[in-house]
């Protein structure tokens, strides 16, 4: 299926998928809103579709009651800038919105994936120099490695997203299929420390504040599981260490609100079987991907989600 702004109208509801924002401090980076363009990218598609506050999306949900073409507004990660600049486009729209939030920067594990992507937007002119770059750290430290991938890297991956060059998907090939998480940690922190700069400098900047997260509840907005650390690929690790990237989760996140999430986002969309039992048997019944792709008998853990590239700005 073509993904555009009129997939909404389409095969289910579906949520809109918000990161990055710049303005009231926080700079620009790649894919990011003004509050401007994140005003008009709802208004456009609450022009085609029925775009709902996120707690009745929430019940409409778990009644089974939802309609093709109900939507709702929703944020992974956790970042800042979302409190600082988009919640009060929210707030003048009196539209509430999910916010799924990863904890792990709120216990001294900096949520890198989104630390490397910052530092990639400002010490890069482009991401291809970054690429680039990356590509020859690898090759002088991990040669072998780096040769196997280039062999075995199949020209299809993540093709689904349109929007990713080919740059793009070589990059997360290597991250999240060939490297193991330490060393594509080691790989950055080589590269991060030519630049003179630090993954803890960075995590400061970009991190919201608890007292963010808990000001977001307190206005009716839905705050969320996203899991603890954020894997970049949450199935390859064991069923124990499942369960813990969420009821950590969990755990931090209900002190913040003195209740316990029930909903969540998959990070990164990735998600199995296990996962989604472990889910249910902590009584999360809603859960949101981050793509558009059909699912043959879907669960309300696996509902759709445009990503805001496909959404107009203007």
């Amino acid at each position: 299926m073509a993904v555009s702004l009129e997939s909404i109208q389409e095969s289910g509801p579906t949520g809109l998928m918000f990161h990055h924002f710049h303005g009231s401090g926080h700079l620009k980076s790649e894919g990011s809103f003004s509050a401007e363009e994140f005003d008009r990218s709802l208004n456009s598609a609450a022009k085609i579709a029925t775009l709902l506050s996120a707690e009745t999306f929430l019940e409409k949900a778990l009644s089974r009651k939802l309609a093709e073409n109900d939507i709702c507004c929703s944020f992974d990660d956790g970042l800042q800038c979302q409190f600082d600049v988009a919640a009060p486009v929210l707030a003048a729209k009196e539209l509430k919105a999910f916010f799924f939030v990863n904890t792990g920067p709120h216990a001294g594990h900096p949520y890198v994936l989104e630390i490397f992507r910052i530092f990639r937007n400002q010490f890069f002119e482009t991401k291809e120099i970054f690429f680039t770059e990356f590509d020859t750290t690898l090759q002088t430290t991990m040669s072998e490695t780096f040769s196997t991938a280039k062999k075995s890297f199949p020209e299809d991956y993540l093709t689904v997203y349109p929007f990713y060059t080919r740059g793009d998907r070589w990059f997360r090939y290597l991250r999240d299929e060939i490297l193991t998480p330490e060393e594509y940690l080691k790989t950055m922190q080589l590269i991060i420390k030519a630049h003179g700069t630090s993954i803890d400098e960075i995590n400061q900047k970009i991190t919201m504040s608890r007292e963010s997260i808990t000001d977001l509840s307190n206005q009716g907005h839905v705050v969320g599981l996203h899991s603890h650390s954020h894997p970049t690929n949450i199935t390859r690790l064991t069923t124990a260490e499942k369960l813990s990237e969420y009821s950590v989760n969990s755990q931090y996140l209900s002190s913040y609100l003195s209740k316990a999430p029930n909903c969540m986002s998959h990070p990164n969309g990735v998600y199995d079987e296990n996962i989604l039992r472990i889910l249910r048997e902590m009584e999360i019944f809603v859960g949101f991907r981050d793509n558009m792709d059909l699912v043959v008998n879907r669960s309300n853990l696996e509902i759709r989600r445009l990503d805001s590239a496909f959404l107009p700005r203007d």
